[in-house]
């Protein structure tokens, strides 16, 4: 017998909702999100005698992709307003989705944008079914995460990219900035986010043991060769 004799994995992506409150399952001693815990969640825990470490390994970010146009010549960009606003250039899109509601994207959206703002998004059944209408609808801007787009390996997600492009930032000096490893670990491109990795052993196990490897520089040097975005470059 080994020294941890059974550790079950589970991955699901299908919850939606605070993750944080999945926690007091005790079976659970990991999890990975892009929401920040709050002080609430925090007491919350703590009263059911759950304590969780933080730990943030990556960063991400919500990019806009729609249809390629026929037209090539004519470039779409948007722009952040001050009052938490996106704003297209050289287009009107026929309708702004993200994914379902109470997902991680919503949430950011949600803490993002004006009130007035985020009623212009409309949710649809998940990741698949947004990138469904967007590459077969001409004028459909989509909301999904950079990460996703990354899926090297996933050839459904590679012949859907051949199909639709990504809409650029563009900042004050009306330079386009794309999402790139450089642009979201340094913030330049501006929907970012920090991904962290939540454990709650009550002693140092494998959860513990793996989260402080991804944190470590070959950890960081992994993430970074699969195309995702480490805390640090």
């Amino acid at each position: 017998m080994g020294l941890y004799p059974l550790v079950n994995i589970r991955i699901d992506t299908t919850r939606s909702g605070n993750p944080y409150g999945w926690m007091v399952d005790s079976t659970l001693r990991m999890m990975v999100t892009g929401i920040p815990l709050k002080g609430q969640d925090s007491v919350a825990l703590a009263s059911r005698g759950v304590f969780v470490n933080i730990s943030p390994f990556a960063k991400d970010a919500l990019v806009m992709i729609q249809q390629k146009p026929s037209d090539t010549t004519m470039k779409h960009h948007f722009e952040l307003r001050h009052d938490s606003c996106f704003r297209m250039i050289n287009q009107t899109p026929s309708a702004m989705i993200t994914d379902k509601s109470g997902s991680e994207n919503s949430y950011y959206l949600a803490n993002r944008l004006s009130n007035g703002c985020l009623a212009n998004w409309k949710p649809t059944g998940g990741t698949k079914d947004l990138m469904d209408q967007v590459s077969s609808a001409p004028g459909v801007l989509g909301l999904v995460s950079w990460s996703y787009l990354c899926e090297r390996k996933s050839k459904l997600v590679k012949d859907r990219l051949n199909r639709m492009q990504i809409v650029p930032f563009v900042d004050s000096t009306s330079k386009p900035i794309f999402p790139s490893q450089s642009t979201i670990v340094t913030g330049e491109y501006p929907l970012t986010r920090t991904v962290y990795m939540v454990t709650s052993e009550p002693f140092a196990g494998p959860a513990t043991g793996f989260a402080a490897w991804v944190a470590s520089s070959e950890g960081q040097r992994v993430i970074r060769l699969f195309g995702g975005a480490p805390m640090r470059i």
